[in-house]
């Protein structure tokens, strides 16, 4: 049977005075007298008493906690940013409260009214999928709130997020530039504005590359999923000897399918993902991919959350990473990874 855990009752009966004399001691220690103060945390240490963070919270209107909302969980990108976040968190005592979306507008909706019934301090959105009108809604609920990997057309907020234009114009610019000159982009989920982005910007620098890309809908699916079904679309799709993917799962997945085709990667086809997770390195060959700087991306939406909890008059700023491209052996055999040279870095812009 489990230890029942301590609460101020124990530590009141145990000294003979109120609960609510034990509360202040711990929620407003100003509030009562030195010496009864050194007798409350003295028993509540020996009686292995650990406050509620989030009751605490819950009574005064405020909490120590900050809501986290991912579409993906399973996406490693994501637990990367989620690394960042949660050790800039832990360095100012902050416990995090963690929403796995699915990729589900409803779900978001839901999370985001548990983290108002939750009362946390501040929110982190991290590429969500909902309107733009419902975020300004979100926006205007009184809660600190950054978006990550997503802008607003219809409010301003504070903003983190890459430079998914330049990412995309990089990556056709190297699969041209190794003789590509048909690519087909395995677009992401239809909701996501990187997506967006991405695709629209990989269809310019195609154009002036005088290259071929087609927009494959695979509905940003694992990678399993996205392998089945690019193996059963190869025969009716257009000649392509390149696959850019939304991400490196995908990526994964239709390498996945190639190789099960008989078609040899990178000599008949190349392949480039986005993200750069770390097991990309170790595919067969290893994937060339867009980086991003995922754990930066939560160290500086933390740091957004943080100024914008501290200072709420604060004008709303927008930052925009850099991200630079590794080439690996899915594009060129002879490739070793390496950093981006200065001309293929983007420089980081804070504006606001």
């Amino acid at each position: 049977m489990a230890k029942k855990q301590t609460t101020i009752y124990d530590i009141a009966t145990a000294l003979g005075i109120s609960a609510a004399t034990v509360s202040r001691c711990f929620r407003s220690p100003e509030l009562v007298n030195a010496a009864t103060r050194q007798r409350v945390l003295e028993t509540a240490e020996q009686m292995g008493y650990r406050p509620n963070g989030l009751a605490r919270g819950l009574i005064g209107g405020t909490s120590s906690a900050l809501g986290i909302m991912v579409p993906d969980i399973h996406n490693p990108s994501f637990a990367d940013i989620i690394g960042g976040i949660e050790e800039a968190a832990y360095q100012n005592d902050f416990a995090l409260l963690f929403g796995n979306a699915q990729e589900n507008v409803a779900k978001e909706q839901r999370l985001f009214e548990v983290f108002l019934s939750y009362q946390v301090a501040g929110i982190i959105l991290l590429s969500p999928r909902t309107p733009d009108l419902e975020l300004q809604h979100w926006i205007g609920a009184g809660v600190p709130l950054v978006l990550v990997n997503r802008r607003l057309t219809l409010a301003r907020c504070d903003v983190v997020t890459v430079d998914h234009v330049g990412l995309a114009r990089m990556a056709v610019e190297h699969l041209a530039a190794v003789g590509r000159r048909s690519i087909l982009y395995l677009a992401g989920p239809h909701g996501a504005q990187a997506n967006q982005l991405r695709a629209e910007a990989a269809r310019q620098a195609a154009a002036e590359h005088q290259v071929g890309l087609h927009v494959i809908d695979t509905e940003g699916l694992p990678v399993t999923v996205t392998s089945e079904r690019l193996m059963q679309q190869l025969d009716f799709l257009p000649q392509f000897d390149a696959v850019l993917a939304y991400n490196d799962l995908m990526a994964l997945g239709a390498m996945h399918a190639l190789t099960a085709q008989g078609i040899a990667i990178p000599e008949q086809v190349s392949v480039c993902g986005f993200d750069n997770v770390s097991w990309g390195e170790f595919s067969t060959p290893p994937l060339t991919s867009m980086a991003q700087p995922l754990k930066r991306l939560g160290e500086e939406a933390f740091s957004a959350l943080q100024r914008r909890m501290e200072t709420p008059s604060e004008q709303p700023l927008e930052m925009v990473l850099p991200g630079w491209l590794v080439v690996r052996g899915s594009t060129r055999p002879d490739s070793t990874p390496r950093r981006p040279t200065a001309g293929e870095r983007r420089s980081e812009s804070l504006r606001p």
